[in-house]
């Protein structure tokens, strides 16, 4: 039940939760989420830890350094190059 909220959260484990499902489909991105979130809880009754978060911060990075070498990629293959806004720099 827990992954099942998952899909809608803003955090990072929905964010875990769409990328599986958008890759594996529905039934099997909830069950790698529900995974996920056995592994956390049983690391946290285990190592007598809180749970943190921001551990997963490298991997968000990496994902979003992939997307963009992505969006490179495909703005090559069509002819266009990407440019930085000005705004957001």
């Amino acid at each position: 039940m827990a992954a099942q909220g998952c899909h809608h959260a803003k955090h990072e484990l929905g964010d875990y939760d769409r990328r599986m499902r958008a890759k594996l489909g529905a039934a099997e991105g909830l069950g790698a989420t529900a995974h996920k979130i056995a592994r956390i809880v049983y690391a946290v009754f285990t190592t007598h830890r809180p749970y943190d978060p921001s551990l997963h911060e490298h991997a968000i990075l990496q994902i979003q350094r992939r997307n963009l070498t992505r969006l490179h990629t495909l703005a090559k293959k069509f002819g266009f190059q990407l440019v930085p806004d000005q705004a957001t720099i």
